[in-house]
């Protein structure tokens, strides 16, 4: 599945007169099979865009469209409310920055909750595999309460991913996490990505966009080693806002704003150079 934002403004109903659009004018293509990355300091859209694109909100942008390939595609506006809510449980995974499990389930149901909502009849035996090759199935009958946070987030992305969705959207699944939990999340997102963990071992791609603060580590996500690159893999970008403004990198005339890792030759330096504000704008609250 793949997005193509078209000149997408998104203001918030709270906003007070003088207070700027959340996003003014995205265009961009996220394509198939790939990971991209948006960045930007606190402040500066990133979620906004996601939860537009991942139709967290039922409305539409305030200007602009989204379209999506893939399941038939279409336009996001053209989606009834009982459509948006089939595409979002069908073929759509997210993990937020904290993982919302429901404390008095088990790690197990937990994962398992994707599988109840879309009525699959294989879900024990889809869980225990899940576990078994995240190699948590020691936590399968632990209570959400009684696991570590890196515990609960691995859970979280188990259960975003338990149902092999077309496309998963993570938000900061970073920013509470120790090293060695970052990397074992890492590892199950490209494990997803490379079908090891669908029961059909298909190979239809699978995309993952990104939102975090962690540019080392988008930057090796979006940028893997040779030897990571799947049979569907596929060269990602990255978006990066300021102030709901998509950065342009170079002279070149593109309506495309997702920026190829090629021109950007700096790595996770540059990109965090770039999304900082310009010497004649004003900083927005955060940190890059």
């Amino acid at each position: 599945m793949s997005f193509e934002l078209h000149e997408v403004g998104f203001r918030h109903r709270t906003a007070r007169p003088g207070d700027r659009d959340a996003l003014a004018g995205v265009t961009a293509a996220f394509p198939a099979g790939a990971v991209s990355a948006v960045l930007g300091i606190s402040g500066s859209g990133k979620t906004t865009l996601l939860n537009l694109l991942g139709r967290l909100w039922d409305g539409p942008p305030t200007t602009g469209r989204i379209t999506y390939t893939g399941r038939n595609g279409g336009d996001y506006a053209d989606l009834t409310p009982s459509a948006a809510g089939r595409l979002r449980r069908e073929h759509f995974g997210f993990v937020l920055q904290s993982a919302f499990l429901i404390g008095h389930l088990t790690c197990a149901e937990n994962i398992g909750v994707p599988l109840v909502l879309n009525r699959v009849r294989d879900a024990d035996f889809r869980i225990r595999g899940l576990l078994m090759r995240a190699e948590m199935e020691h936590l399968a009958s632990r209570p959400a309460r009684r696991m570590s946070g890196g515990e609960r987030q691995r859970a979280a992305v188990l259960r975003a991913v338990v149902h092999d969705p077309d496309i998963l959207f993570a938000d900061e699944p970073f920013s509470n996490l120790d090293p060695h939990s970052t990397d074992r999340v890492i590892d199950l997102f490209r494990a997803w990505q490379a079908g090891d963990l669908s029961p059909q071992k298909n190979a239809h791609p699978r995309t993952l966009i990104l939102v975090t603060h962690d540019l080392p580590t988008a930057w090796g996500l979006v940028v893997p080693p040779d030897h990571l690159r799947h049979s569907t893999w596929r060269s990602g970008g990255f978006l990066l806002l300021r102030a709901g403004l998509p950065v342009r990198v170079g002279t070149a005339d593109t309506s495309d704003a997702l920026i190829p890792p090629e021109a950007i030759p700096g790595g996770h330096a540059e990109l965090r150079r770039l999304i900082m504000p310009s010497p004649n704008q004003s900083p927005a609250e955060g940190r890059p």
